[in-house]
């Protein structure tokens, strides 16, 4: 399994309300998989695809600088694969289904009140 992960530099755009480094960051990230599924690989090999912006600086000494723009590819252990499912739960029944239901419990409640 892997999780591709995308960065950017420090720069911000103009207009950051409408796309930031947070939406280029994840862009990047999902163009990476989208290239690599088009070449050929498994869509169930992609466990995980996020945006870290500029939080993890590859230069910190130069936040502006090129080098700071890249994805990172990680390949998962069977074993780490298996504790980030053991986390959220293979069909994201630990973390995504539960949270759902309370909003919706929550939003019904509203409607009733």
């Amino acid at each position: 399994k892997l999780i591709i992960t995308g960065h950017t530099d420090a720069m911000q755009y103009r207009d950051g309300e409408n796309y930031n480094n947070w939406n280029l960051s994840g862009d990047r990230a999902l163009s990476a998989r989208r290239v690599l599924e088009q070449a050929g690989m498994p869509v169930d090999k992609v466990m995980q695809v996020s945006a870290m912006s500029d939080r993890m600086l590859l230069n910190a000494g130069d936040p502006n600088s090129a080098e700071n723009r890249r994805i990172e590819i990680m390949v998962l252990t069977k074993s780490a694969s298996d504790t980030l499912y053991q986390f959220f739960g293979e069909k994201g029944e630990k973390i995504v289904k539960p949270a759902v239901a309370r909003v919706e419990s929550t939003a019904q409640h509203r409607v009733t009140h």
